[in-house]
């Protein structure tokens, strides 16, 4: 709109309490027609409505709250129904903020970013300041409490530190987030963002098949996939066989998408309605029309709703003319377009899948009557590539060996094709160490006088692989272990003091975890296990445990059920941490896994050197000796 003032003068004359009439009316009527014709057909019954959110990154206005009132006017008037704003645009102030959301019918997204939200003087907007799970974990609890403060519908998360990969430190990361949601009461999405957990699409691939993050929730961005793997996914690329798994993977988990469309060399493209980006504006709404469709499977009523945002955004992701730094394209008006494509696709997806619903099963693949098989006499393979739906393999068939589609002739005397599926055979690793090599020639040896002939003599063996997954893994497995001994040790020991009437709320250490604060939970559970089980029996034990690390103390809290009404976890855990000071993070309490009772997880930063953890230790035994001393009943 290039008439802001103009549009927001109309919206407030529709709120005078008087019906429109003359010009007015006219527009008035316009744009009820145009709201209708824009809202997803009322044909897909039982389908979610979708929800349009407007990024308030790269709008000017959005800095100046003497603009909000305006502001958020012509985006109300655009037809969006919420803002999706960072901790800068609220916080500058928070009630007028809220007030004028509420007062122009749009509700609030607020974007977090774990380690990150505040200004500093000196360099600016802090994006993400560590790569410690205990200084994402803190900042997460307190970013959460705080959007909720402010109403938001939604959260949208960006999580973590790349460099956890898909290992502990980022499934501790989700659990702990799944059950901060939990108690929040408000639905979180972790967006799939460079620098963050889900960065890599391998990576995202692996976290979101874990059973224990199958409640995770995703914001879809995957135009961030493309620059990380420098390539536009293309299902039909025998490279990118692994696209469609993973993107219903994606779907599966999905419940935002940021619809920006990205292209092999970065993000985001200049402007997706030039036609040279025709086939990257093509392949993601491909991509979110699979989101969609999962969505409506999901949340099959008309009373759901399903958010998505245009957010292409400003400079350095949108492109600058050089030395003038000119912005090649209006961002405004790519996101107005974008909004439009976005409500187009969402309802040729509802359209499919209202579709696929009552449509009868598909026929056999149409195609050519003949595919010819591999080059057998060539390669030294065989022929046979494989089951093709809708066709039969035939060795000797009249036209060579190949496929022959199903209803021919040829098809009709018979298949050659193996009688079942060959034993899977495990999955070579991959790597430099010759592997696939290697497996290739084992499989089939006449690989190896094939590869001898072109190499002009004998091929060289290849090397054994050096055995590092296998030390990795070794070493992983003793830690576990260590850890588990410690845990059985130590709860025999407090089982048995209590049998003999001598303890009842026990604090203890723990030096296996090593400070590793999923470890240390670990530890505690094999504490509680029940002796039978193999564990050390102190599930009726109240206690406090401590492991300090070079980056951390952690300590766990577990009262039973028996014991809550003698000491309460949290309070009892707060109270050590006031006595400790630092940086801390410390988690709400939550249902204990093994014991009953609640359980409360925190950690103290060793901040840089500012803090010593084996000091912090010392400190916090004596707090929480003097806690149940002066808290708990005789």
């Amino acid at each position: 709109c290039r008439h802001p003032r103009r549009r927001v003068g109309l919206a407030q004359q529709r709120r005078v309490a008087q019906p429109p009439h003359g010009a007015v009316l006219v527009l008035w009527l316009r744009r009820k027609l145009v709201a209708a014709l824009l809202r997803p057909p009322s044909a897909f019954p039982h389908m979610p409505t979708l929800r349009l959110a407007k990024t308030l990154w790269g709008v000017p206005e959005a800095d100046d709250p003497d603009l909000w009132d305006e502001l958020f006017a012509r985006i109300k008037a655009e037809g969006f129904d919420g803002v999706e704003a960072i901790t800068l645009t609220w916080r500058t102030d928070r009630d007028r903020f809220v007030s004028l959301l509420k007062k122009h019918g749009l509700q609030l997204i607020c974007q977090i970013h774990t380690s990150g939200g505040d200004l500093d003087p000196a360099t600016g907007y802090v994006y993400c300041s560590s790569n410690k799970l205990h200084d994402h974990l803190a900042s997460f609890v307190k970013l959460t409490a705080e959007a909720k403060a402010l109403g938001a519908v939604l959260i949208n998360s960006h999580s973590g530190h790349d460099s956890w990969g898909s290992g502990d430190k980022a499934v501790a990361f989700f659990k702990h987030a799944l059950l901060v949601e939990a108690q929040l009461g408000v639905p979180v999405v972790h967006e799939t963002h460079r620098q963050r957990l889900l960065y890599s699409p391998y990576t995202a691939a692996e976290l979101l098949s874990k059973p224990e993050l199958a409640a995770l929730k995703v914001n879809a961005d995957l135009s961030h996939w493309c620059c990380v793997c420098e390539k536009v996914f293309d299902a039909a690329d025998p490279r990118d066989d692994w696209w469609p798994a993973t993107l219903r993977l994606v779907a599966e988990h999905c419940e935002f998408v940021h619809a920006r469309v990205g292209h092999a060399e970065g993000p985001q493209v200049s402007d997706p309605s030039a036609p040279e980006f025709a086939a990257e504006v093509s392949a993601h709404a491909s991509w979110w029309r699979t989101i969609w469709a999962a969505q409506a499977a999901r949340h099959p009523s008309d009373d759901a709703a399903v958010w998505a945002e245009p957010e292409h955004g400003p400079p350095p992701y949108l492109q600058t003319l050089p030395f003038s730094q000119q912005p090649v394209a209006d961002l405004w008006e790519v996101n107005a377009r974008m909004a439009q494509r976005v409500r187009t696709e969402h309802a040729a997806a509802m359209r499919e899948a209202a579709a696929s619903t009552a449509a009868p099963p598909a026929p056999p693949p149409s195609g050519p009557d003949f595919i010819a098989g591999g080059d057998a006499g060539r390669w030294g393979m065989s022929s046979y590539m494989g089951p093709k739906d809708g066709y039969v393999f035939r060795e000797q068939g009249p036209r060579g060996a190949g496929y022959y589609r199903e209803g021919t002739a040829a098809a009709r005397a018979g298949s050659d094709a193996p009688a079942g599926p060959e034993p899977a055979k495990p999955a070579p690793s991959v790597g430099r160490d010759g592997s696939l090599l290697r497996a290739a020639m084992d499989e089939n040896p006449d690989v190896a006088d094939k590869l001898a002939s072109m190499m002009g003599g004998a091929v060289p063996p290849v090397a054994p692989p050096a055995g590092e997954d296998e030390a990795a893994a070794a070493a992983s497995a003793e830690k576990l272990r260590a850890v588990d001994e410690e845990g059985v040790a130590v709860g025999a020991r407090l089982a048995a003091q209590q049998r003999e009437g001598a303890v009842e709320f026990a604090c203890a250490s723990a030096s296996a975890p090593g400070g590793d604060l999923s470890l240390l939970e670990r530890c505690v559970g094999k504490m509680n296990l029940g002796s039978a089980s193999g564990g050390g029996g102190a599930a009726e034990v109240a206690k406090m445990v401590f492991s300090a690390g070079a980056e951390q103390l952690s300590l766990v809290t577990h009262v039973p059920e028996s014991k809550r009404r003698g000491v309460d976890a949290a309070a009892w855990t707060r109270a050590v941490l006031a006595a400790i000071g630092g940086k801390v993070m410390c988690s709400a309490p939550q249902p204990a896994p093994l014991g009953g009772g609640s359980i409360v997880l925190a950690a103290v930063s060793a901040d840089g050197g500012e803090h010593e953890p084996d000091a912090d230790m010392a400190l916090g035994l004596a707090a929480a000796a003097r806690f149940l001393e002066e808290d708990t009943p005789a």
